[in-house]
């Protein structure tokens, strides 16, 4: 189980910037990379009344006195003061978090994370920590997939062939993305929860939610064993390949992001649009590549965005992306 070593955790009013005035939980980690002035400073001044105050005496960050000059969360960075933050699992921070809600739920309220750059010392665990927190999103955030999916590939042939003296057959590239085994689900699924409804949902739902985790384990499973048994074409592929499956899903997913927060969505819903905007299709695009560029290597595709790609986007990006959507909204 994944924890974070937390400085402090409180319920409040954001104080601040662009969302002044809206509730919020904020999450403070230790270990602030940042070295800020502070308050009551002027530039290239370092306050030194955080030096006065005696570590021993303190057994609770709460108990700390405050200070009017200099950083207001000096103990969250010295490490005089480390003793003061616990390290928590993600479980008991979000169960913590949930009590602090004043409906036991989200409604408008916003999640702010800080600390300096908390995703360099405890990426790996936030994660679990936003699963765990029922972060709310727009409902209808994750059909965003079934709309961009087709421009996206149709996008992706162009810029291909362009400048290629090869003809491409639309016709048949067009019907195998719109009619694709992929596209049919998707749109087929929407059309049918929305005929259904929450009563239609209900009577499937054990095999659509109970047997989700193993059925997906079974799915990772096998998408690892394709990556894994023609990882030697990322090798042969270049470094330069490598690079852009790392860095592009930043950039497009910090695109999607900041698309999210021009439409108005929630930080939630920001996030996942810029993780939508910074997956790798490994279904319906080779599928569609293979009829309009029969020349190209489907395998490379497949396995850098099922090996780098994917991998890279649970780890990191989910929790960069929403960082970035907390800084923007917030």
């Amino acid at each position: 189980m994944a924890k974070i070593k937390v400085a402090e955790l409180f319920y409040s009013i954001q104080g601040e910037g662009r969302f002044m005035g809206v509730p919020s939980v904020f999450l403070r980690v230790f270990g602030c990379n940042f070295k800020c002035e502070g308050f009551g400073m002027p530039k290239g001044g370092r306050s030194e009344e955080y030096l006065k105050v005696v570590p021993e005496n303190y057994t609770e960050y709460k108990q700390l006195p405050l200070v009017s000059t200099g950083c207001d969360s000096y103990a969250s960075w010295d490490p005089r003061f480390k003793h003061l933050s616990p390290v928590l699992s993600t479980d008991s921070i979000a169960d913590s978090i949930m009590d602090m809600l004043p409906y036991k739920e989200w409604k408008d309220e916003h999640l702010v994370i800080t600390g300096g750059e908390p995703l360099l010392g405890w990426q790996r665990a936030y994660p679990d920590l936003l699963e765990n927190s029922k972060i709310s999103y727009e409902g209808f955030a994750t059909t965003l997939l079934t709309i961009m999916e087709v421009p996206g590939i149709i996008i992706g042939i162009f810029l291909a062939t362009r400048n290629q003296s090869s003809h491409v057959s639309w016709s048949t590239s067009l019907k195998e993305i719109v009619l694709g085994k992929t596209i049919i689900l998707l749109v087929g699924g929407l059309i049918i929860g929305a005929i259904s409804g929450d009563a239609g949902y209900e009577k499937v739902k054990p095999f659509f939610v109970s047997l989700q985790p193993g059925i997906l384990a079974l799915f990772l499973m096998h998408l690892g064993y394709l990556a894994g048994s023609q990882i030697q074409l990322i090798k042969a592929a270049g470094s330069q390949l490598l690079l852009f499956a790392l860095l592009f899903p930043i950039i497009s997913g910090t695109l999607g992001v900041v698309g999210g927060e021009l439409a108005g969505l929630s930080i939630g819903g920001a996030t996942v649009l810029g993780i939508l905007a910074a997956s790798a299709s490994y279904i319906a695009a080779p599928a569609a590549i293979g009829i309009a560029l029969p020349d190209a290597n489907k395998s490379i595709a497949i396995t850098i965005s099922i090996g780098v790609t994917f991998p890279f986007n649970l780890i990191v990006g989910i929790p960069l992306l929403n960082l970035i959507a907390t800084k923007l909204i917030s």
